[in-house]
């Protein structure tokens, strides 16, 4: 989704009230947050802003201290987390879904959706399509892009599950998408990894050994 570089136009601070609403609309949009992730998310006293993008585009984007935690495509509180949300507050979308290795990752950060033979493992719950996942590569905590089902948990089963036939997840964001590029071009100098897994062009394991059991099949190009 966020390929190209953010055609940007009015930015503006949020206070202290503003804080206390996201931090609502974070526990009451994710069940799997609890007010613990929301603070993480939302820290008192940080430096939270509002950016928007130029029309047609209704999206804004919520950022604290350089990184773009959320956004929102109609500008009515319909909150998205992005990674940098996931590296503050690993849980908030629940278990995650995990690649079948880390030759994926440079796939998905090109821009791929993720299909079944890619993954590794789907997490064990009932959910319908259009639920969001955390990717993550195995190995690394730190997920690297936020996926929207296209299969339900039935329909996977029936197609064999992780490293089965069909198209699971659409990629919304990842890293060094756009958004990251926002953060790595922002005044603040926020930080840019989670930790020392994530290269240039791809994730890796902590320890550096990648995984390297997968193929051009598993991913879709956009």
């Amino acid at each position: 989704m966020f390929r190209k570089p953010l055609p940007t136009t009015g930015a503006h601070k949020l206070g202290g009230s503003d804080e206390k609403k996201l931090r609502k609309q974070i526990v009451a949009a994710f069940p799997c947050a609890s007010e613990d992730d929301a603070m993480a998310l939302v820290p008192k006293k940080a430096e939270l802003s509002l950016q928007k993008l130029a029309a047609p585009s209704r999206t804004q984007i919520y950022v604290g201290d350089g990184q773009p935690v959320f956004y929102d495509t109609s500008g009515k509180g319909d909150l998205f987390p992005t990674v940098f949300a996931l590296w503050r507050a690993p849980g908030m979308l629940g278990e995650p879904v995990s690649v079948v290795g880390a030759p994926v990752s440079k796939f998905l950060i090109s821009g791929a959706d993720l299909m079944l033979p890619g993954v590794g493992r789907v997490p064990r719950i009932d959910f319908g399509r259009g639920r969001l996942f955390a990717v993550v590569v195995p190995g690394n905590p730190a997920p690297i892009a936020v996926g929207e089902a296209e299969m339900s948990s039935a329909e996977v089963r029936d197609a064999g599950g992780a490293g089965g036939k069909g198209h699971f997840l659409k990629i919304l964001t990842t890293y060094r998408d756009a958004l990251w590029e926002y953060a790595a071009s922002h005044a603040s100098r926020p930080q840019l990894v989670p930790n020392e897994g994530f290269l240039e062009k791809g994730v890796v394991p902590l320890g550096g050994a990648a995984h390297d059991d997968d193929d051009d099949d598993d991913v879709e190009e956009e």
